[in-house]
């Protein structure tokens, strides 16, 4: 967030730059002109290419983030180990001090699987959406 913000000042200061000059008074300075907005707009793409450089670091950063905080639940491996470990993300509809219930969605955005872990008494459900009911029930031994 902080390199996005000193990329949009830095732009926003050579456009500043470029815009505050008076117009030209003969076809020399007009070509000079001309070849300075060309500058500008190959910073301008530099700067984009940037800004998606880093949005994608950032997103890449946040996943990994989050695989590590479903990993660390302590539902997770029993879970993997109903579903399988195919590429799927997980989406929190609860997380109390009571219980927890995580949607699994697959690749393509869809739900395939909605899980529900009791705190107290450490016992999960995980049932499969789309029409074969209760994968899991039961107690996992923490």
């Amino acid at each position: 967030m902080f390199k996005k913000t000193i990329m949009f000042i830095t732009a926003l200061a050579i456009l500043t730059a470029c815009s505050d000059k008076e117009a030209p008074a003969n076809n020399e300075e007009a070509s000079g002109k001309t070849q300075g907005n060309l500058q500008t707009q190959e910073e301008q793409s530099e700067v984009k290419e940037t800004e998606q450089q880093a949005e994608y670091i950032e997103s890449s950063s946040e996943e990994n983030v989050n695989s590590i905080e479903w990993a660390s639940l302590p539902e997770y491996s029993k879970i993997i180990e109903q579903i399988g470990d195919k590429d799927y993300n997980f989406e929190t509809v609860t997380d109390n001090d009571g219980k927890r219930v995580l949607y699994i969605i697959d690749g393509n955005g869809e739900k395939q699987y909605k899980t529900v872990f009791i705190k107290s008494t450490s016992h999960l459900k995980i049932i499969n959406i789309n029409g074969n009911g209760l994968v899991f029930n039961g107690d996992l031994h923490l």
